[in-house]
């Protein structure tokens, strides 16, 4: 069963695999943010989508430049409402950008204790396998 594409904007594209309850959030902005931008998967699915989601893979070696008040809103918004909808885990893929790991640890530690397996990868396919992995355990 292949994911099919259920929100494609100027910066990201989501796509849902309905066997795992997993959306692809694909980045594709090498500039920066702005708040709307970023914001608007993360509400697509809380707000506009009736879609269990259990996982979110996040490819973010083509995404732009998060400033903190992006970081915030993620921290004290957009992950509650996930959350509350059933997220359990957050798997992001990086490039070996040492400004991308920052930014991925930083998000990561804003993160703990919000109930979520978080993980980071570098290839694509190990971060694939490991988030189907994480989601069966609550299919």
């Amino acid at each position: 069963m292949e994911a099919r594409e259920i929100l494609k904007t100027s910066v990201v594209t989501l796509r849902y695999h309905k066997q795992y309850k997993l959306v692809y959030l694909t980045w594709h902005s090498k500039g920066g943010l702005s708040l709307q931008a970023y914001k608007e998967p993360f509400e697509f699915l809380a707000e506009r989508s009736d879609l269990p989601v259990l996982g979110i893979l996040s490819d973010n070696r083509n995404q732009g430049i998060v400033g903190t008040q992006l970081r915030s809103w993620l921290q004290k918004v957009g992950t509650p409402k996930a959350v509350a909808r059933g997220l359990k885990c957050y798997f992001a893929v990086i490039d070996g950008n040492v400004f991308k790991k920052y930014y991925i640890n930083t998000i990561f530690k804003l993160l703990e204790g919000k109930g979520l397996e978080l993980k980071a990868f570098q290839d694509f396919d190990e971060a694939e396998r490991g988030i189907k992995t994480a989601v069966s355990k609550f299919l």
